[in-house]
């Protein structure tokens, strides 16, 4: 009897597994071109769509064989999915809430309306933080100490980044389905490992000792499918700002933004900062970009309990060697970039 269970649940299980996989090594190729300037931004539009697609058809199936099978044949985990759904909800919520509120009560002066957007200064001289564009008003904000660090280009660069992000729909739509998708499907995941962790529930050992595999087949394909697509959204926007006022003040500003956030509380030390005018081109390779995504999903899986909670997602931005040299390969590309 526990053989014909142990066969009824891995051959499925495998089979997730391995849809799974290969769709993150997919989408990591896509990516890998798209960042080394041999895939046009519109190219990968179609594999990203397609790949979502694949993605919605596989989460109905999934949730399907789940509900018939393992996930809400116990009422113990109904009670424990329901408010963990509610619960990722509310964070997301309340996280978006206190930093408008916190926007709010520094107040903010207007320093500059660029393509009718105006751009505000809040707060004081104290932590460097990035800019950000404020989905409901319009604006851009930046904290005066990250203000006072960039020099005019810079500032420039900054804000064309954030405009590219307004203008850029095709990506925040599918950014925003994914995020669906996401705060329905990591509810499931958090009860099946508190589900695995009480013992005293009535279920078949065989099938609790499954369910951890469940959870590692469903984890990366969302996890990568959400870091791709921000990544590439990243790029863009990074490509529509160098193309309106250069290389150069895009990838200082974000350098001055790595190294003031490195040498926080100690930002005064750092008074002024040079780089060199020169930016060679780095050769990556597509193991790389694998090991890139694949490191940071697991990241985001051992420490999932606490990443709900301190950042719902996972990484919205690509690291900074993939961003820069991504702007050197794509900037002057003949393969255009869709944002005009």
């Amino acid at each position: 009897m526990m053989l014909d269970e142990l066969y009824e649940l891995a051959v499925p299980i495998s089979l997730i597994f391995t849809l799974s996989l290969t769709f993150t090594i997919a989408l990591s190729s896509a990516y890998y071109f798209y960042v080394s300037g041999r895939m046009s931004e519109r190219a990968v539009r179609y594999v990203v769509a397609t790949s979502l697609f694949t993605l919605i058809l596989m989460t109905v199936a999934i949730s399907h064989y789940l509900s018939l099978h393992i996930v809400f044949t116990s009422p113990a985990v109904s009670i424990i999915w329901y408010p963990t759904l509610i619960f990722v909800v509310v964070v997301i919520l309340c996280r978006s809430v206190l930093c408008r509120l916190s926007i709010m009560g520094l107040g903010k002066e207007v320093w500059e309306v660029v393509d009718s957007t105006p751009v505000y200064i809040y707060g004081g001289d104290g932590e460097v933080r990035d800019a950000h564009y404020d989905w409901l008003r319009g604006g851009i904000y930046f904290t005066k100490s990250y203000f006072n660090v960039l020099t005019d280009d810079e500032r420039m660069a900054v804000i064309y980044h954030k405009l590219g992000h307004a203008k850029d729909r095709f990506w925040m739509w599918v950014i925003y389905v994914l995020g669906v998708l996401w705060v329905f499907i990591l509810p499931i995941i958090v009860s099946i490992v508190i589900f695995t962790s009480y013992s005293s529930l009535q279920q078949p050992s065989i099938t609790k000792a499954v369910l951890p595999a469940i959870l590692l087949t469903l984890l990366p394909m969302y996890a990568a499918s959400i870091m791709v697509v921000q990544w590439i959204h990243e790029h863009e926007v990074d490509i529509y700002a160098s193309r309106r006022v250069g290389m150069m003040p895009l990838v200082q500003a974000f350098l001055k933004l790595e190294v003031y956030t490195a040498m926080r509380g100690f930002e005064k030390m750092v008074e002024s900062i040079t780089f060199s005018k020169t930016f060679e081109e780095s050769r990556i390779s597509y193991f790389e970009i694998l090991r890139e995504v694949t490191l940071r999903c697991f990241k985001y899986m051992v420490g999932l309990f606490r990443e709900v909670v301190e950042r719902p997602f996972p990484e919205s931005h690509p690291p900074l060697r993939l961003r820069i040299n991504t702007i050197i390969v794509r900037a002057c590309n003949p393969l255009k970039s869709e944002i005009r």
